[in-house]
């Protein structure tokens, strides 16, 4: 499996604070896809390739125009370039993050977008109550605190 994280500069400018470097966060989270068991998702026989792509609020509200139809900027996108093997991206937009957010809220958004492209789906609108029964958010802060838990042992 490749990973590949783009335009960290982007990432960094609104996020100054972040103590980890980009090949640590690289290592983190190839190791934790690379353990994510495949088996469970009959439509996914093997990851090829994922890219993470850190994008202004201007790059990722066309985005949204263009594939969802909505004119607006968000913090998480992701797309499947390809099914088996799968190839997919995922966009993050730092700025729009940064406004209300800690840099957790970048792990957590890469995590988001990852399980997308393995299937996953969430209800619309989400609230704490929904967050805490739905399978994929579930997932998503298990996987984020493995994330976390090794960034943070790096870093020290």
């Amino acid at each position: 499996m490749e990973l590949n994280i783009y335009n960290w500069q982007t990432l960094k400018r609104h996020f100054p604070q972040i103590t980890f470097l980009k090949k640590d966060l690289h290592k983190v989270l190839f190791e934790q896809i690379s353990q994510y068991d495949l088996k469970t998702l009959k439509s996914i026989e093997s990851i090829d390739v994922i890219n993470i792509v850190f994008v202004s609020p201007k790059e990722i509200k066309q985005l949204n125009k263009d594939f969802r139809k909505k004119d607006e900027v968000t913090d998480v996108l992701s797309f499947i370039l390809e099914e088996n093997p799968l190839i997919g991206e995922i966009y993050i937009c730092p700025e729009y993050i940064a406004r209300e957010y800690d840099y957790t809220e970048i792990l957590r958004d890469i995590v988001h977008g990852f399980l997308h492209l393995l299937g996953y789906e969430h209800s619309k609108h989400f609230t704490g109550a929904v967050k805490s029964k739905e399978k994929m958010f579930v997932k998503q802060e298990d996987m984020l605190q493995n994330i976390l838990h090794e960034i943070n042992n790096r870093a020290r």
